[in-house]
Parts: C-alpha cells; structure tokens; sequence
C-alpha cells in the first residue's frame, strides 16, 4: 500500500471505524470494552497523525 493510498484511505477508515465502535459498542458492552475504546482511540490517533504528515 503507497503512502499515498494509505493517507486517502486514513479518514475514511476512522469515520468508518468511529461509527462501526458506537454500534459495535453497545452490541458488546462490557466484553472487552476498555480495550476496544483504547484500539479506537489508537487508531484515531495514528490516522490523524498520518494524514498530517502526508498532507
């Protein structure tokens, strides 16, 4: 993956990934929720960070 697809794709995936946390969220509250909210946070981070730097 170039880091050009890898920065297009980075927005997409986190609204995706931010939507698909809520529902998946209350499907599975309290089965590694903790964890979950931390990956997502992660995640959220790192595609912001990727999409600044490739700007």
């Amino acid at each position: 993956m170039s880091l050009q697809t890898g920065a297009m794709g980075a927005s997409f995936i986190t609204t995706r990934f931010r939507k698909g946390m809520a529902a998946a969220g209350k499907a599975t509250a309290g089965i590694g929720l903790e964890k979950t909210g931390r990956a997502a946070r992660a995640v959220g981070a790192e595609a912001t960070r990727i999409r600044k730097t490739y700007r």
